[in-house]
């Protein structure tokens, strides 16, 4: 039997990984069987399990795969040589999220989305989703800590209170281009601008 090499192997295993994702953007985690994406991926059943035990571990993968599309974003604004305005950071980090998939490709929101869901009853995705989370959250905090430092918020400013509430805006602008499809990067940090100092 011919050696099968380790990048075809690595090809084959993306090849079922997109299939699964196709099927999750389409039709969500639960509604998405191991069939359907045996199908979708056009190999036999025994070439899917070879690569992926079972559904979970497909949800896992597919769910780590949208979600790593914000990880490593914020970069740049912490290693910048000035400190970075949370809005030009909160702008970058929208921008990313927001982004269109190409023709043919999935789009990564509705499978982020429904991975946030799914976290509530698979510990494999719960991981992924805790680690993204809590990374892109240190990544605002060191740029909070830099733009305090420079003198642009109080000394006395719990900063991870912060960081934390200038995450949860992101999944609330997530969903509602999910579900709704109507806002815009910048007329969404133009309407938390309007909030002013005092809200």
């Amino acid at each position: 039997m011919p050696r099968v090499s380790g990048e075809h192997l690595a090809m084959r295993r993306t090849q079922v990984l997109d299939a699964a994702t196709r099927c999750f953007a389409r039709q969500g985690f639960s509604a998405t069987s191991m069939d359907d994406v045996v199908r979708e991926s056009g190999l036999s059943a025994g070439a899917v399990y070879r690569y992926f035990d079972g559904k979970d571990a497909l949800i896992a993968a597919a769910a780590e795969q949208a979600l790593t599309r914000v990880a490593g974003t914020l970069a740049w604004a912490r290693e910048a040589p000035e400190p970075v305005a949370p809005r030009r950071v909160l702008h970058a980090l929208l921008t990313r999220v927001a982004q269109e998939p190409g023709p043919g490709e999935v789009d990564p929101a509705r499978v982020a989305v429904g991975a946030w869901a799914e976290a509530l009853r698979n510990p494999r995705v719960h991981q992924v989703v805790e680690s993204t989370f809590r990374s892109v959250r240190a990544d605002l905090l060191a740029v909070l800590i830099r733009w305090r430092d420079a003198g642009h918020l109080a000394p006395d400013a719990d900063l991870e209170a912060a960081a934390a509430a200038l995450f949860g805006t992101v999944p609330g602008f997530l969903l509602q281009r999910v579900a709704l499809g109507d806002v815009d990067v910048d007329a969404y940090l133009e309407g938390l601008a309007a909030l002013g100092a005092d809200w």
